[in-house]
């Protein structure tokens, strides 16, 4: 057995994808290129922040059900990519956005975009789901950040250890813009319209913060002095907090800057954790040189929310920042519109579940992982808590659906679920009116599954690598064995394309594809595959270059042509 270094998910030695997450096991023999130019020394970035927080959350939300590559990870989330030819997967989603009002949550966009290392290009791609290009021509990436959409992206690229700082750079989508050299560290806000950044000192923990307003692409100084990486934006881009006045770990003082007004003073050892627009809403820890008290201040009300949390808790916003999911010792307690603190369960949250075109981002700080989440009430929701399903329903009342299970899936419209337990396979149709659960497969022995956005096709593969399609309560149907893995293809086609006659010295097989459950042909173009996926609709397909040690990408918007997209990618 074998641990997921994302999830901490136990898997087997032969897979090569974690099955709960989708993170792809990189020791193993062939799995990436011998070399990788350009990108050493970027595992010393937070790396224990940004692999620890999420053990045992799988984000099956997202990635478990298609099993794509780790789009998910990847919000608010630095680019860690180990040196010595071990590279990590890395999707960066870019572009814009639909509100489904109904349900209230916030949808990626279709035209989103993933950011691969191009030895070829001889820098960063950004490549749509319909096969365009954008070329940021950087040798390394230290951090990369997007909005809570996806339509907008900020990279800090070709960082230098020695002086602590690089090259930051806003991408929409279609350019690539420098912003600033020798900046330290930054955040994007949620609407992607503003960036904080700091340049730092010559000691390298402090440095002078800006605003930049992507729109006119001006920046504009707030403060001298900020603590790097303290810096909190507001969704709008306009409003600020930070840790300033700082001479040491127990020496500081908190600040703010509203719409950009002269900042003002918190107090004495504030850590800001989360503002809203205008400063309605502000999250603080007040840290005592041991513990942390955690706050929230609306209006002229100020609510001590936990004392002396945990270090290292996790923190959930919804989209306006109006209401605050927190764990402490092993609990969850609400803060709703700065209201004091509220029970939810005695067990610990670890995600909320959304449907696979679902929008969140997280951000990592050295006290907390803080997630937020596009949708504009936790009421209704099914949540994640100690590797169980629970319903979060009017009054935020918890209802457990199921203890521990292996994979699971929301529809696209947010109003059904499907997931596996002991082998088998269980469908709910109405969340919000009746969570009972109809099985609709008895002892399956499902290994693995993708559905469709509806849920009503589910191909899956059981122990044997043998693989079936199943639609809703029908008998399954046998498609092929000896299946390396799945991938599914979304949208109204359907299509499925699955990996076959696999060489596991070569680390490559052949692309197949079916629809209905009907068995196919390989692919054109499909031998020597590394690895295939879908990703927003379209079709994508890694294989082995001339040169023995890189990857030509291969895209298809329709499932059936694949076009050449980027040759000799070393980084994904």
């Amino acid at each position: 057995m074998k641990k997921c270094s994302n999830c901490g998910r136990e898997c087997e030695d032969k897979d090569r994808f974690c099955l709960i997450c989708g993170t792809e096991f990189t020791n193993e023999p062939n799995a990436m290129p011998k070399e990788n130019p350009g990108v050493e020394k970027l595992q010393e970035r937070k790396t224990q922040r940004a692999v620890e927080n999420a053990a045992d959350e799988g984000r099956a939300e997202e990635t478990a059900p298609n099993n794509e590559p780790a789009k998910h990870k990847k919000k608010a989330k630095n680019i860690l990519i180990l040196a010595g030819g071990i590279a990590v997967i890395l999707l960066v989603l870019v572009i814009a956005v639909l509100i489904l009002k109904g349900d209230g949550y916030l949808k990626i966009s279709p035209d989103a975009t993933m950011l691969v290392y191009s030895d070829d290009k001889e820098g960063y791609v950004y490549v749509t789901a319909q096969g365009s290009t954008v070329l940021l021509e950087a040798e390394s990436v230290y951090q990369t950040e997007q909005s809570l959409d996806e339509s907008q992206s900020a990279v800090l690229a070709d960082y230098d250890y020695l002086t602590g700082s690089g090259d930051l750079y806003y991408m929409n989508g279609t350019t690539a813009v420098l912003v600033s050299e020798n900046t330290s560290s930054f955040k994007l806000s949620d609407n992607g319209k503003g960036i904080a950044y700091i340049k730092g000192s010559s000691e390298y923990v402090t440095g002078d913060l800006y605003l930049y307003n992507t729109e006119d692409e001006s920046s504009t100084k707030i403060d001298s002095g900020v603590k790097i990486d303290s810096v909190c934006i507001s969704q709008d881009g306009k409003s600020v907090a930070y840790v300033g006045s700082y001479s040491s770990d127990y020496s500081f003082k908190g600040y703010k800057s509203i719409n950009g007004d002269k900042p003002e003073e918190m107090g004495e050892n504030i850590i800001p954790i989360a503002v809203s627009d205008g400063g309605k809403y502000l999250y603080y820890y007040e840290y005592d040189g041991y513990t942390f008290d955690l706050y929230v201040k609306h209006k002229k009300s100020e609510v001590k929310l936990a004392t002396n949390m945990n270090y290292g808790s996790t923190i959930f916003l919804n989209e306006e920042y109006t209401q605050l999911l927190y764990t402490d010792d092993g609990k969850t307690y609400l803060s709703n519109k700065g209201d004091v603190k509220e029970k939810l369960s005695s067990s610990e949250m670890q995600y909320c579940l959304l449907p696979e075109n679902g929008a969140y981002r997280e951000n990592y700080t050295t006290e907390s992982t803080i997630y937020v989440y596009g949708i504009s009430d936790f009421e209704e929701l099914v949540v994640v808590m100690n590797g169980s399903l629970y319903y979060l329903g009017k009054n935020f009342e918890a209802e457990m659906i199921t203890d521990y299970v292996y994979q699971y899936q929301l529809s696209e419209d947010n109003k059904s679920l499907l997931y596996t337990y002991g082998g088998s396979l269980f469908y709910i149709k109405n969340i919000k009116k009746d969570r009972t659960a109809e099985e609709i497969g008895s002892d399956l022995d499902i290994y693995t599954f993708a559905a469709s956005d509806d849920l009503s096709q589910v191909y899956y593969t059981d122990s044997d690598d043998t693989l079936y399609y199943k639609k809703g309560s029908k008998d399954s149907r046998k498609v092929a064995d000896g299946v390396y893995y799945t991938y599914a293809l979304r949208g109204s086609d359907n299509r499925f394309f699955y990996l076959m006659e696999y060489d596991e010295y070569e680390g490559a097989g052949i692309l197949y594809t079916a629809k209905w459950g009907r068995f196919r042909k390989e692919i054109d173009m499909g031998e020597d595959v590394y690895s295939a996926f879908t990703f927003n609709g379209s079709a994508f397909y890694y294989k082995m270059s001339d040169d023995g040690y890189s990857y030509d990408l291969y895209c298809s918007e329709k499932g059936k042509d694949f076009e050449l997209i980027v040759k000799n990618v070393m980084t994904y």
